[in-house]
């Protein structure tokens, strides 16, 4: 009872170090800020406050990040603060999942418990590799290279802390309804824009703030430059990021449902026309591929029902094709500027008018960027400084661009961009990521026996590929609403079936 007793206060002593040892690591993080007195008391205890959370219950943090983030821009903009802490505010949410990650890894390590890893840091520390070094070698500011990185791994840490937590299939369960349930309210702030006819989009719209660290600044592009007339964003702060949202939750939705029944296919299509609201072409198309996906993925040996299921995504790509085929020769109607139809914003990429608009924009940048990298800089690219890289490649000789370029929509194509940045090397092992993810997904689609796992693995498997497609129209590894929720549905998913493994060796 004694040596009980003694453990006891031991582990107790442990946590208490960990709170410790959080605590001063963001206590240095806030100092770096020009805080008020009143919000760093604040910032303190919350801190405090969640520490010990970290410790006792770190699903609380997750569960509490998924429903959080979608809603982040929103909440925070209330909160009566100066820009520099509305950008630390931001940078929270990041700052929870490392500390969590550290506790758990921590206590595994003192548990005596084995960490697990994947194949996928290998090809992790050699992307990272590839833009260090392709950012030293080029000069390029280090300050603006490490965030540009940031921005793009800053999530897979979600993945190893979930990896290592060990959630039951309960707690999975919550994960996955409570992004459904958020998707039900995203839409129904959507219907209520719409009706409103955007009186309320004023009420919804994020502060801009006018920090830049290290050369690197980026304000909401609703804020910037607008976005369609007629479109919904929701509180996520942006129509891309509301479409991307909801291409998350039409994946999960599609997972945990038999896509022949009739309620299913109601909501779906709900989900569809909300998705058409955003004015997203790039994700529209996505949902429809997502439909298709599924249809492969559950019911490839079923040509009837595979048949019956893929009638309706390319019966609605007919009729668009129908629309459009009669207006081919009809100018483009900028949404950005007139009140169209969801119909012919869709249809619009089909005529030659928006085929030559976009030479000069996505379609210019996947025809001439690559070639003029790979005569350039092949193996190592230009380093990840935005406005170096851009300056480079317009100042390249040979160059293969259609026009010169700017920071404006650089990162639109992110294949490109990624190219641009690491060369050769860096896009292999980037590309080797998803890969890698897509491919553990199908095996254990085909190997798990649990039904909540084999739904996870389908919903990965899907995300996956329609990452890849995505990754033509939009940086979206850099997008919260997108990259989170990825990383949170791929960790998930190899901690269930680590899970099923270990219970199955123990019978």
């Amino acid at each position: 009872m004694l040596l009980k007793s003694n453990a006891d206060n031991w582990l107790n002593f442990k946590k208490l170090g960990f709170m410790l040892l959080i605590c001063v690591l963001l206590g240095v993080f806030s100092s770096l800020f020009p805080f008020e007195t009143a919000a760093t008391i604040f910032i303190a205890i919350g801190t405090l406050v969640t520490t010990i959370i970290i410790i006792k219950k770190p699903f609380v943090i997750v569960l509490f990040l998924t429903i959080f983030i979608p809603f982040e821009d929103f909440v925070i903009k209330f909160i009566p603060v100066s820009d520099p802490i509305q950008l630390a505010l931001r940078l929270m949410s990041e700052l929870l999942i490392y500390s969590t990650l550290t506790v758990t890894i921590l206590k595994k390590m003192i548990q005596g418990k084995s960490i697990r890893l994947t194949r996928l840091e290998h090809w992790l520390i050699i992307f990272i590799f590839a833009g260090i070094f392709s950012s030293l070698l080029n000069s390029a500011s280090l300050g603006s290279s490490i965030i540009n990185l940031r921005a793009i791994i800053r999530y897979i840490f979600l993945f190893y802390l979930l990896v290592n937590l060990n959630l039951s299939p309960k707690q999975n369960q919550k994960l996955l309804n409570a992004i459904l349930a958020i998707g039900a309210v995203q839409i129904i702030i959507g219907a209520i824009q719409i009706i409103t006819r955007g009186s309320i989009n004023s009420f919804l719209l994020p502060t801009q703030t006018n920090i830049e660290i290290a050369g690197v600044s980026r304000g909401a592009v609703l804020l910037n430059r607008g976005r369609e007339i007629g479109s919904i964003f929701g509180t996520l702060g942006d129509t891309i990021f509301l479409a991307l949202f909801l291409l998350i939750v039409l994946v999960i939705f599609l997972g945990k449902n038999n896509l022949l029944r009739l309620k299913t296919l109601a909501i779906i299509a709900i989900l569809f026309g909300a998705i058409n609201y955003t004015f997203a072409r790039g994700v529209v198309l996505a949902a429809l591929f997502a439909v298709i996906l599924y249809a492969i993925i559950y019911y490839g040996k079923n040509r009837l029902v595979i048949g019956s299921i893929l009638g309706v995504p390319f019966a609605i790509l007919a009729i668009y094709t129908l629309v459009a085929s009669s207006a081919i020769y009809r100018d483009f109607n900028n949404p950005l500027f007139e009140e169209i139809g969801i119909l012919d914003n869709f249809t619009g990429i089909l005529t030659i008018d928006y085929f030559e608009r976009a030479q000069n924009q996505r379609l210019g940048a996947l025809i001439g960027i690559p070639p003029t990298v790979l005569a350039n800089a092949p193996a190592f690219g230009f380093g990840l400084d935005e406005s170096l890289t851009v300056s480079k490649l317009n100042e390249s000789n040979p160059s293969y661009m259609l026009r010169e370029i700017d920071q404006n929509g650089f990162e639109d194509v992110y294949w490109t961009a990624i190219l641009s940045y690491t060369g050769l090397l860096g896009l292999l092992s980037f590309a080797m990521i998803f890969t890698l993810i897509g491919r553990k997904a199908k095996q254990i689609f085909r190997k798990a026996k649990h039904k909540q796992t084999k739904q996870l693995a389908a919903i990965v498997l899907c995300l996956t590929v329609l990452t890849a497609f995505l990754l033509f129209f939009y940086r979206v590894v850099e997008f919260r609403a997108f990259s989170y929720y990825y990383w949170l549905l791929a960790g998930l998913m190899l901690s269930s079936y680590i899970q099923e493994k270990a219970r199955l060796r123990n019978l």
